[in-house]
């Protein structure tokens, strides 16, 4: 459907080198057999990529042609989304894999009716968490009350512009396949941050770097960056209670109960540093 010589590659399919980045990242792409793929072929992968695009495309304009001929357009909520991105090439990558790339977690959300604006937009941090209490609410049922939840409702936000009080959103991956390479990731509206846990850290700046090439975690000139964005994901780790604490600091369990002070040692950067050394 879609002719490879008109592909515009992106410059991290061309320009990507791995420097100053967890080596799992190089590995995968030797692994796969993609680090020595030329550019005609990324094309060709790309091309393809869009022709199963327009099919998926094509299936839900039946789907919502269907609603609409049934009469049922309007009481019916239709949320398009997905579990996790594709690299689709960037990075000299497809699928997905050990890393935290915007091509992998910054993933598409369309939502229709039940009294939503037509072609509106929704500007603010969403997590895929959030999903379950939306379709909750769009079912005009509740929640337990005592129920404990990190997702919020997104219909306040969709159809009034209600502020879901976010400021960054965190993403987590367990690993896969031939190793358990667990990381943590914060992300605003300029940094991100990711938390290798068997590796180095990495910062990007999504302004100055969108296509995250240069990996500045352990430079003195976003020092202060780092150091920020490094105590806003542990904060949430401890806030959620995330069992990779107790990994990374020895904890024979994780105590759900424990509440660290602020000057806890094992939240300070120097614990983590002296974790990841080891």
């Amino acid at each position: 459907m879609y002719d490879p010589s008109d592909i515009d590659l992106d410059a991290s399919v061309t320009d990507e080198t791995s420097e100053g980045k967890p080596y799992v990242h190089e590995e995968q792409t030797r692994r796969w057999g993609t680090d020595g793929l030329p550019e005609k072929t990324w094309r060709k992968i790309v091309a393809r990529y869009y022709g199963m695009e327009t099919m998926v495309d094509d299936a839900v304009g039946r789907i919502l042609d269907r609603l609409h001929e049934l009469g049922l357009e309007d009481s019916t909520l239709v949320i398009f989304t997905t579990d996790h991105g594709d690299a689709v090439g960037n990075h000299r990558m497809y699928d997905k894999g050990y890393c935290a790339y915007e091509e992998q977690f910054h993933i598409p959300l369309i939502l229709r009716g039940v009294g939503l604006r037509r072609a509106g937009m929704c500007d603010q941090w969403i997590t895929s968490l959030d999903l379950m209490p939306t379709i909750v609410e769009a079912a005009q049922l509740e929640l337990p009350p005592d129920l404990e939840i990190d997702g919020r409702s997104l219909l306040p936000a969709f159809r009034e512009g209600v502020s879901l009080g976010r400021d960054s959103i965190f993403a987590e991956f367990h690993g896969m396949q031939y190793g358990l390479c667990s990381l943590r990731m914060a992300r605003n509206e300029r940094h991100k941050y990711v938390l290798n846990v068997n590796d180095r850290a990495e910062l990007y700046d999504l302004m100055d770097d969108p296509c995250e090439l240069r990996n500045l975690a352990g430079t003195a000139a976003a020092a202060d960056d780092e150091r920020s964005m490094h105590d806003k994901l542990l904060r949430w780790m401890e806030r959620t209670r995330d069992p990779l604490l107790k990994t990374i600091w020895g904890r024979a369990a994780f105590d759900p109960h424990y509440i660290p002070s602020g000057e806890s040692q094992w939240l300070r950067r120097s614990a983590i540093d002296g974790a990841l050394k080891r």
